[in-house]
């Protein structure tokens, strides 16, 4: 059995257009971390531009609206 290293630019570039990204799992990984991240300040900002505007409600509200999803005392 005959193993060899492929340069993953060259590989990407043998199979035409680019569809696919090659990285270790360590740096995926955080990367993923990273967009989760980025994901949960938007929801925060975008939450509290619904409260600002008087779309949105207040906490108080969403927990008594929840506390049986959250098995929270009343």
């Amino acid at each position: 059995m005959v193993v060899s290293t492929i340069d993953p630019q060259s590989l990407l570039e043998s199979l035409g257009e680019k569809k696919m990204v090659l990285m270790p799992l360590d740096e995926y990984q955080a990367l993923m971390r990273k967009i989760e991240e980025l994901e949960d300040i938007h929801d925060m900002l975008q939450a509290e531009v619904e409260y600002r505007s008087r779309v949105g409600r207040s906490f108080r509200e969403f927990l008594a609206e929840n506390e049986a999803v959250f098995d929270l005392p009343g």
